[in-house]
């Protein structure tokens, strides 16, 4: 038996994302438009079956839809990327098509697979069932102060996830960090040497970078009780206009005065390159944190992941202080999993101390106790004889059938009171009890289970429930 919180559920659109090489430009990622309209445009027609597919279709070219999951590692912020196509695929109302939105989405994905070139990569999303907890089905939380490592521990595992694949062929797909882009930057190199030898602080120098880039406000001009700031910056390009330097050597160019009154060039005491450093640093209680996350490409759980990724994580290097959390669906089961077993421990309490009000009897009570176990036991039978996986609204209905039980153990033994209270020995007593009652007894459960029976076929996410 496996537990899947929020199993996967009949939705009504999925997204998929288009992937060129890295530096392709917009106008190459711009001529799949026509290839994926080839794929979807026969699904608006009716199949043999009577039903149609999909409702309508949209692109986002330049970058990934946005109401794509993966999106959600992100805080929901889109990052512009050339070489990226999203697709927005709507489906027609799940009420009026016999075929799930996964089973649609699957073979959807392999027609753009056999359409697309080889070197395209094609992901799809699909939202999960459940509330949204802000990471990946699969997650995995990098912890720690350096950035550099953590960054480097993050395509190790990125790489790792790849080759991740169970015994029945399930994969990882999306995998992704929240990093998210590298924005360029110039780093300065200052000579501490020739700054000394020139009488140049710091603190001097970099007011007057800040001053010749961004410009500084010199005095301000006083008009209708309205205040005009007058600035003053470097004129770059040499024709008095304000703006931008467009390349590195005229950043040299800058002139610095020198304690003796005259000017150098930046040039003279600083050198610079263009680097990179990421958009986002992320932090979790206090400490930096990079999230790694993968959505599951199979019929598998996230949970049957977790032990593959505990022996990944085990043979990363790990600086001092560096933690690793697995978090996603995996954290949440175990969280809900432990909520629950307080609430039906809490439950069995509260049920003990009515009972024992009820019949004047801890005997009576704990017998009636020792039954839910046994109802457990068939529980779990049936949830593995039919592959079901225990999810949160199973886990709401096994409380429930706690209650059930107990209701049902209360009005036998009370019969069985009632025939001792008039004189039958024990024996008699207890077969009377069954015979009388056997009849409430079970249609109280039929017309349980065919009320519920309509729930448990509605939608998968329900079946465990039902």
């Amino acid at each position: 038996i496996f537990i899947e919180i929020f199993p996967t559920s009949d939705q009504n659109y999925f997204t998929f994302s288009l992937e060129l090489p890295k530096g392709s430009k917009l106008s190459e990622t711009k001529k799949m438009v026509p290839l994926v309209e080839k794929v979807l445009m026969p699904h608006f027609k009716t199949k043999e079956n009577g039903e149609v597919w999909l409702k309508n279709f949209s692109f986002s070219i330049g970058q990934m839809s946005s109401f794509d999951p993966v999106n959600q590692q992100n805080g929901g912020i889109l990052f512009p990327e050339s070489n990226v196509l999203g697709i927005t695929v709507n489906l027609i109302d799940k009420n009026d098509r016999k075929t799930p939105s996964y089973t649609i989405a699957k073979q959807l994905k392999n027609e753009l697979i056999a359409t697309v070139p080889d070197f395209i990569e094609v992901n799809l999303s699909e939202r999960e069932s459940g509330p949204p907890t802000g990471e990946s089905p699969v997650s995995v939380r990098l912890i720690g102060e350096e950035m550099a490592h953590l960054e480097i521990l993050s395509e190790q595992l990125k790489e790792e996830f790849e080759k991740i694949e169970l015994k029945n062929g399930a994969k990882l797909k999306n995998i992704t960090d929240n990093l998210g882009d590298r924005l360029p930057q110039i780093t300065y190199a200052f000579d501490r040497q020739k700054m000394e030898v020139f009488g140049i602080s710091p603190s001097q120098l970099l007011q007057t970078l800040r001053a010749s880039i961004e410009g500084t406000t010199i005095f301000a001009i006083s008009e209708n009780d309205e205040e005009i700031d007058v600035d003053v910056g470097f004129d770059f390009a040499g024709n008095k206009t304000w703006t931008d330097p467009k390349s590195l050597e005229i950043l040299a160019q800058i002139p610095i005065k020198t304690r003796a009154g005259k000017f150098i060039n930046l040039s003279d005491i600083a050198t610079f390159k263009i680097t990179s450093e990421i958009s986002t640093i992320r932090h979790r209680d206090g400490k930096r944190v990079v999230t790694v996350g993968a959505f599951v490409d199979g019929k598998a759980t996230p949970t049957e992941f977790t032990k593959k990724i505990e022996e990944i994580l085990q043979s990363l290097e790990k600086l001092p202080g560096e933690q690793f959390q697995i978090g996603g669906d995996n954290e949440e089961t175990n969280r809900l999993v432990q909520e629950m077993a307080l609430a039906m421990i809490l439950g069995v309490f509260l049920i003990l101390i009515v009972l024992v009000l009820q019949f004047d009897s801890f005997l009576q009570s704990f017998v009636i106790i020792l039954l839910l176990p046994f109802s457990l036991t068939g529980v779990f039978i049936g949830f593995w004889l039919s592959g079901t996986p225990i999810s949160f609204p199973a886990m709401i209905g096994i409380v429930a059938l706690a209650g059930i039980i107990v209701n049902d153990a209360i009005v036998l033994i009370d019969r069985i009171n009632q025939n001792i209270r008039a004189g039958m020995e024990k024996i008699p007593a207890l077969i009377d009890g069954g015979k009388s009652r056997m009849q409430p007894i079970l249609i109280t459960s039929i017309t349980t289970i065919f009320g519920l029976l309509p729930l448990a076929l509605s939608d998968p996410i329900w079946e465990g429930l039902g």
